[in-house]
């Protein structure tokens, strides 16, 4: 069985909070505290989950993350590859939103073209987790940090606890073990494939929020080895290994664009784009996206692309006051629903990795006795050859819409 393994980590070690900014705390009062706590994991006690069955669940946020996704494309150099997940940095930013106020928290949402008003925001993304968490194929992992004897607000931990199911432990930020702790939970929630999201912490941190994804996904239709194909490369022409498979796709052209839609097994697919030129995919939008969903028919289509594998790491805080979430990142920032003392982000981090290829392995047991047409395929099909650079996302269908959990822009596969 084909198996595309993705797995992705923002860790918005939001990293948290202050370098720096923290004031009116005594380092004799931190140092006390440090001798009474050990590193292990400490979970705090939380109240209740909100039962997500007892809410009117309308995923409005979906509209919101593929509006950021685009953004976010455009922020990135688009003379690199990329590849990172919207969802994963959301929920992370998300999060701190909800400890921030005034202007400070109207730009952290703005930024992330989330609904200021709290009741839709926080059911949009309790709803959604609780999809992703069902759907099988994806996993969804959100932490906070939190200096041992920090006065956080009991508000805020019952928010971010119910409404962004996150798990809660004190730790000392000022002690070299929490990274082993923080890398740790990385890893382990994205099955080894994020580790090392932080080699330090600052020693003024009073708290981290940390969020991880791993999605697996298997092709429908399997891919079988194609050799190796030439690939036009912004800086010419290389040989990679590739890949081929004919079946019926959801397939669109629109305005310049050409993609095909590829299914997993379950409720997601990728979505491939091609554009007449390189100048034209940069300027893939999320306009653009919506009207090459709503051009999709279905074809027969002989599709050839790239293997490929990628490993990605960005610092947030460049790309995210590009967006206009400004104040966050200084001492002037608002995060009084989180803590009266003043708190500023002094670390913001992305980490994502990709492999697509033709093999895999599944490991379960089913019964499945079906009827096959045995008619031979017909004769007419549509070429599909990614054989220049192109972008990619992986979809999950959220109540009849396409919600963008991954994106990339391949340049180079090699």
């Amino acid at each position: 069985m084909k198996k595309v393994l993705l797995v992705f980590l923002a860790l918005c070690v939001l990293g948290a909070l202050v370098c720096g900014c923290v004031q009116n705390q005594s380092l004799q009062n931190q140092n006390n505290t440090s001798n009474a706590t050990s590193l292990k994991y400490s979970a705090l006690i939380s109240s209740e989950s909100v039962n997500v069955s007892n809410l009117a669940c309308n995923i409005s946020v979906v509209k919101n993350i593929d509006e950021f996704t685009f953004r976010m494309m455009s922020s990135f150099s688009d003379q690199k590859n990329q590849f990172f997940s919207p969802v994963s940095m959301e929920f992370a930013f998300a999060t701190l939103g909800e400890g921030a106020s005034g202007k400070t928290r109207f730009e952290i949402f703005k930024a992330l073209y989330l609904p200021y008003n709290d009741t839709v925001r926080r059911v949009g993304f309790a709803c959604l987790y609780d999809k992703l968490e069902k759907s099988g194929n994806f996993t969804l992992a959100n932490a906070l940090w939190i200096q041992v004897g920090y006065p956080v607000k009991g508000q805020y931990l019952h928010i971010v606890k119910n409404y962004y199911p996150a798990e809660m432990y004190y730790v000392n930020f000022q002690q070299s073990g929490v990274v082993k702790l923080i890398n740790g939970w990385v890893s382990k929630k994205t099955h080894g494939r994020i580790e090392n999201i932080v080699s330090k912490v600052d020693p003024s941190t009073k708290l981290a929020i940390t969020n991880a994804v791993y999605f697996k996904g298997d092709w429908v239709k399997k891919f079988s080895k194609a050799g190796l194909m030439d690939f036009h490369t912004p800086s010419g022409v290389k040989k990679v290994k590739s890949m081929e498979a004919l079946s019926h796709y959801q397939y669109s052209e629109y305005d310049g664009f050409k993609a095909v839609e590829i299914p997993y097994r379950g409720d997601f697919s990728m979505l491939v784009v091609m554009a007449n030129s390189s100048k034209k995919l940069n300027e893939l939008n999320y306009s653009t996206f919506e009207g090459i969903i709503s051009h999709e028919k279905a074809e027969y289509v002989k599709v050839y692309m790239p293997k490929f594998e990628l490993s990605t790491q960005y610092d947030l805080r460049g790309v995210m006051e590009k967006l206009g979430m400004k104040l966050a990142f200084t001492p002037q920032a608002n995060f009084s629903g989180i803590s009266d003392e003043k708190l500023c982000v002094g670390q913001a981090v992305h980490k994502a990795y990709v492999k697509v290829d033709e093999n895999g392995t599944v490991a379960a047991a089913a019964t499945y006795i079906g009827v096959v047409s045995t008619a031979l395929p017909p004769q007419h099909y549509v070429v599909f050859k990614v054989d220049k650079p192109f972008c990619f996302f992986i979809l999950e269908n959220v109540g009849g819409k396409k919600l963008v959990l991954f994106a990339g822009r391949v340049l180079n596969p090699s």
